[in-house]
């Protein structure tokens, strides 16, 4: 787990799926496989964001209290 006050600065466009979740797209971090499974997202969506220029795919739960900013790690 990254620490909010960094993730803060990484805050991008909310892309909205069908699940309800929001995904933040930004620089810096790449998607966890858990964060995929939790999203719902197939892994085509990763890859074609990547292809698009976004190296993360940072997750906020909109349904969690309070709603972190989770599930991240840094690129190897």
């Amino acid at each position: 787990m990254c620490a909010t006050s960094y993730l803060q600065r990484w805050r991008g466009t909310a892309v909205t799926q069908s699940s309800g979740s929001v995904a933040k797209l930004q620089r810096g971090f790449l998607a966890t496989d858990a964060m995929t499974m939790k999203l719902g997202l197939a892994d085509n969506f990763i890859e074609e964001m990547e292809k698009q220029g976004a190296q993360s795919v940072i997750y906020k739960d909109i349904l969690s209290s309070p709603p972190p900013w989770i599930w991240c790690r840094r690129p190897a």
